[in-house]
């Protein structure tokens, strides 16, 4: 218990500041937003997306774990697999309370639009694109996963660069980028994108849900021949 909390307290101290000055900014953008369509120009529809930023800002923090916690840890004695439990464990409550904000921040919005019945303000959430009908808790949910993908995707590309150095990491963010590129030419998103919306709600989180955890098994097996010293 005692190596949970000390780990948990590291890796809350190593990105607090971050994790601030990233809700900050987006907040003062929402509010900004918001006193615009009231005050500032009759008629003018703003359209926002929260979720996309903090799922970009996931995986950022998650491309930085290793680099900023690993090492440190190791000096301190604490095993390689322990060190991977304890950053799961922290990706899953990070992943919750981010998600339980989000959400919870998208119904403000919403409940400020029908309250001050703004018509001209519209966020959306990338969910909603699929099934618009999505009560408060799905989209939580919806969250909570994708925002664990990101982060263990986060985690995989910065132990590539840090196992493989500069020429691995970016030959794998080269390929990574040329599969979809691939698509684009073979014309496979068409098909690709109507299989996902045919997709039930339940079935996309399993689905993404599944590939996080595989991600994040993948990287904890690496981790037991990964060296402290970054190549």
């Amino acid at each position: 218990m005692n190596l949970i909390k000390g780990s948990f307290y590291v890796f809350y101290q190593s990105y607090k500041r971050q994790y601030l000055i990233f809700w900050t900014i987006l907040l003062a953008i929402v509010l900004f937003s918001i006193f615009m369509v009231l005050t500032l120009v009759d008629g003018f529809t703003v359209y926002l997306m929260v979720s996309i930023p903090v799922y970009v800002f996931f995986i950022i923090m998650g491309s930085k774990w290793l680099t900023n916690t690993f090492s440190y840890f190791i000096r301190f004695g604490v095993s390689r697999i322990q060190y991977a439990g304890m950053t799961g464990l922290f990706f899953i409550a990070w992943s919750l309370v981010t998600a339980i904000f989000t959400a919870s921040l998208h119904q403000g919005i919403f409940f400020i639009n029908r309250v001050l019945e703004i018509d001209y303000f519209t966020i959306f959430h990338p969910m909603l694109f699929i099934d618009s009908t999505l009560p408060f808790h799905l989209v939580f949910l919806f969250d909570f996963v994708i925002l664990f993908f990101f982060l263990v995707s986060g985690l995989l590309l910065n132990y590539v660069f840090f196992q493989f150095g500069m020429v691995g990491g970016y030959t794998f963010i080269g390929v990574m980028a040329f599969i979809p590129l691939l698509g684009i030419m073979l014309k496979w998103y068409e098909p690709v994108f109507r299989f996902i919306g045919d997709q039930s709600f339940w079935s996309l989180c399993s689905v993404i849900g599944l590939i996080g955890v595989l991600v994040y098994v993948i990287v904890t097996l690496s981790l037991k021949k990964l060296s402290a010293i970054p190549v």
